[in-house]
């Protein structure tokens, strides 16, 4: 009985795609007529250019993805991690003359004397114009050189702050680190 029900049903979907088939190829003949849903029709059509556009916009966004990583280069992290090498170095120094300079250790004048010195040497140049905007700020353009100096009261130091006296007019200030570099 089964297989009468199965052999039954495979005989009608057969039929039904012969005669759907023979109806396309009069309609494509034009021997009968075809109905057709203009609405249908309109919303299909959005749907392609829709779906074309967002096939664009998606092989835009993946070569907007590959070149922010080509942007991150080791060539951009090794920069920055000389900029940041170079403020260690000085905060090496200044924390060596702190260090010498506390009563509870032994002074050993030639030391803190060359610690002095090289605080004292410590030169920067502006790679970016700054505008201080307080009064104890100092303000500069780029290529402007600062020298750097201790700071009047050593417990005010600010993270990635320094003090400094431009070069240029003698005027003495907070300026930030990060827009400058060591000469």
């Amino acid at each position: 009985m089964s297989s009468d029900n199965r052999a039954g049903s495979i005989s009608k979907s057969v039929q039904k795609h012969a005669g759907r088939a023979k109806e396309r190829i009069l309609q494509n003949l034009g021997k009968a007529d075809r109905t057709t849903d203009d609405i249908l029709n309109l919303y299909i059509s959005n749907f392609n250019k829709q779906h074309a556009s967002a096939q664009r916009l998606s092989k835009e966004f993946k070569n907007y993805v590959s070149c922010a990583r080509a942007m991150q280069a080791a060539k951009i992290k090794n920069k920055i991690a000389k900029r940041g090498r170079k403020l260690v170095d000085y905060d090496k120094c200044r924390h060596n003359l702190q260090a010498l300079q506390q009563p509870s250790r032994k002074r050993e004048e030639m030391k803190i004397g060359k610690a002095k010195e090289r605080l004292d040497e410590a030169q920067v140049r502006a790679t970016y114009k700054y505008t201080g905007e307080d009064v104890d700020e100092l303000c500069f353009e780029i290529g402007d050189i600062i020298r750097v100096v201790e700071y009047d009261d050593p417990e005010e130091q600010e993270e990635g702050w320094l003090m400094g006296i431009k070069e240029s007019t003698g005027e003495k200030g907070l300026f930030p680190a990060n827009f400058t570099r060591p000469i």
